[in-house]
């Protein structure tokens, strides 16, 4: 099952995040953040990554950014607010965990060049995953890549404007 569970603000958890996301725009733009909610795949999606971990031990596991775009009202998500809507990638990622697009996910070590791949939604915000991933291979510029779904997990989905 799928929960989104917004943290509460002041929480360690909250805390920890927005250090991590703040620390990581470097500056580059002003931001608020609206909530920090912490995501939960279904348990398939889960047990896929912790398996493709275990028989892969020689790659590391580390947190990156994923900014993507949103097509619902998201700064109130929550488990109950998941929408079906096929081009809300914030929620089909939630729902179903990482698709490859051209054989593979791009993501960044820093928060402000995954910004430039999230958009202003209806709400007037935008939306950035936290994510693990095992054996991140290195693009070009700020941008990293891999090959394999199973390697990607959400952690943290932050909604923030600026």
């Amino acid at each position: 099952m799928t929960t989104a569970t917004p943290l509460q603000p002041g929480s360690n958890e909250y805390v920890t995040v927005q250090s991590k996301f703040t620390s990581k725009m470097a500056g580059k733009y002003n931001i608020q953040i609206h909530s920090i909610i912490k995501v939960e795949v279904p348990k398939h999606i889960t047990n896929n990554h912790e398996i493709y971990k275990k028989n892969n031990p020689g790659l590391r596991c580390d947190q990156y950014f994923h900014g993507t775009k949103h097509a619902c009202a998201i700064r109130n998500l929550n488990s109950s607010k998941i929408c079906q809507n096929a081009v809300c990638c914030v929620c089909g990622i939630i729902r179903t965990g990482f698709r490859l697009n051209n054989s593979r996910v791009w993501f960044s070590p820093d928060a402000w060049y995954s910004h430039g791949y999230t958009n202003v939604g209806i709400d007037s915000s935008r939306a950035m995953f936290i994510i693990d991933v095992v054996g991140a291979s290195y693009s070009s510029g700020s941008e990293y890549t891999v090959a394999r779904a199973e390697a990607i997990i959400p952690r943290y989905l932050i909604v923030y404007s600026g």
